[in-house]
């Protein structure tokens, strides 16, 4: 480290001054001091302080000063990056986890079959998502046509809903059903995004927001 490469870095000369056979010339940048010590014309010292820091906020601009000032030009600062780029490179590494809701009432075998087709057609086509059915196997275990039991798949899946673990969730069918509305219910409160897939759910949602002036997506 030389007295022009220090200066480089944005640093100033506030002092020099003799002691003994030495001679040292100061520089600062904030709460960094760099001294260059002198024996005749020889440099046969640098030293750096560094003042009341601890727990200080740090910048990028700082690191870029203080890397090369200990000696580890080896090492890059990495670029800043805002807190939506981040929450997309983790979109890409973990995927996106999206709640699949579509009717299931009436005929429940043709609409867990409509269900199977949306997510395979998903898993195949966009790998970056995670399409989960979780009321998908109470739909087959339990009887739709029992209230009792029916009012436990829906309470099961809106469990689910508020565990924190879906990014999204997808509305699919002609219609919104009543349990989906129940769902969409709890994902509003949940700040989880509703996407309508279909005409028919955009359709729901829009009449919905006309009439009650609250808009879920």
């Amino acid at each position: 480290m030389t007295e022009s490469e220090i200066t480089a870095l944005g640093f100033e000369h506030v002092e020099s001054y003799d002691h003994d056979q030495y001679h040292t010339n100061r520089y600062e940048n904030g709460d960094l001091e760099v001294e260059f010590t002198y024996e005749d014309d020889k440099l046969i010292d640098v030293d750096l302080t560094i003042e009341e820091v601890n727990c200080k906020p740090i910048t990028r601009e700082a690191l870029q000063k203080i890397v090369p000032v200990l000696g580890y030009r080896a090492v890059s600062v990495p670029p800043i990056v805002s807190d939506e780029e981040v929450r997309r490179e983790e979109d890409t590494v973990r995927g996106k986890i999206v709640y699949i809701a579509h009717p299931t009432g009436g005929d429940v075998t043709a609409n867990l079959e409509k269900i199977i087709a949306i997510v395979r057609k998903i898993n195949l086509e966009q790998p970056e998502i995670v399409p989960l059915v979780p009321y998908f196997v109470d739909c087959i275990a339990l009887d739709d046509d029992n209230p009792a039991q029916r009012a436990k798949g829906l309470s099961n899946g809106k469990a689910v809903l508020r565990s924190g673990a879906f990014d999204e969730i997808w509305l699919y069918g002609d219609r919104i059903s009543d349990g989906m509305w129940g769902e969409i219910d709890v994902c509003h409160g949940q700040f989880i995004k509703v996407v309508p897939q279909t005409e028919g759910t955009v359709n729901a949602l829009n009449a919905f927001a006309a009439a009650s002036g609250i808009n879920y997506y």
